[in-house]
This record gives structure tokens, C-alpha cells and sequence, in this order.
């Protein structure tokens, strides 16, 4: 299979998962309002590790989450009301994203995103 076709494939593949949890997962009541944090969220150091190729990317817990939202399309503004943050903390996890992957904008993030094993390392880590 070419290089291509493999991204292709993994991509659509991606984009089924998420449609599948988006589903199956209530964001509203996934945030702990309380604890102001997701509720499986006992390791504060948490680290998600993103494999693209040959190169492995760590995000903090509250980047992953960021980024997972932002796949699903929310905005800044509606990532900061789920997680209980202000919009300018969402926007600067977002930018601290994009340098980690050295790209620029949010749809080559979500591009790259769908592209690595993120989307299955984020259902490992909902799934605590």
C-alpha cells in the first residue's frame, strides 16, 4: 500500500472512531465542574503520547483534550465553557499544539491529528 493510501485509510478510519464517540460520549457531564478537570483525570502529570512515523509528540492532558475537541469541531469558546477555562487558555493550548507539530493552522492540526494514533490513545485514556 502506498504511503498515501495508508494515510487515507487511517484517516477515514479516525474519522469513524470519532463519529462513534463523539456518539457515545456526554461532554457536559465528562468535566468535573467541582474539580474543574475531566473525571478520570487522577494523574496530574499525564502525558499523552502521539506516534507520527518515526517521531513521538507528548501533550499534556489538557492539550489532548483541547485537541480532541477541537476534531470535533468546537470552538475555542465552547472548549473553554466544557473544560471550565476562559477561551484565551484554550486558544494558548492550541498554539503550544501547533508548535509541538511545527504547523500553522487548526485544520492542519486536525489534519495531522486524525492522521497519528491520537484518536486511539485519547479512547484509552477516556476509557480509565
Amino acid at each position: 500500500m502506498t504511503y498515501e493510501k495508508q494515510y487515507l485509510k487511517r484517516f477515514m478510519d479516525n474519522s469513524a472512531i470519532l463519529s462513534n464517540m463523539l456518539c457515545q460520549l456526554d461532554l457536559e457531564n465528562y468535566f468535573d465542574r467541582k474539580n474543574k478537570q475531566a473525571k478520570h483525570a487522577y494523574d496530574k502529570n499525564c502525558l499523552v503520547p502521539i506516534k507520527i512515523e518515526l517521531l513521538t509528540i507528548l501533550l499534556t492532558e489538557r492539550e489532548a483534550h483541547c485537541a480532541l475537541l477541537s476534531i470535533f469541531g468546537y470552538t475555542s469558546k465552547q472548549i473553554a465553557k466544557l473544560m471550565i477555562l476562559s477561551p484565551r487558555t484554550v486558544e494558548h493550548y492550541i498554539v503550544c499544539i501547533k508548535k509541538k507539530f511545527y504547523i500553522q493552522t487548526r485544520s492542519e492540526l486536525i489534519i495531522t491529528l486524525l492522521q497519528s494514533d491520537f484518536v486511539h490513545n485519547m479512547i484509552n485514556l477516556i476509557n480509565k
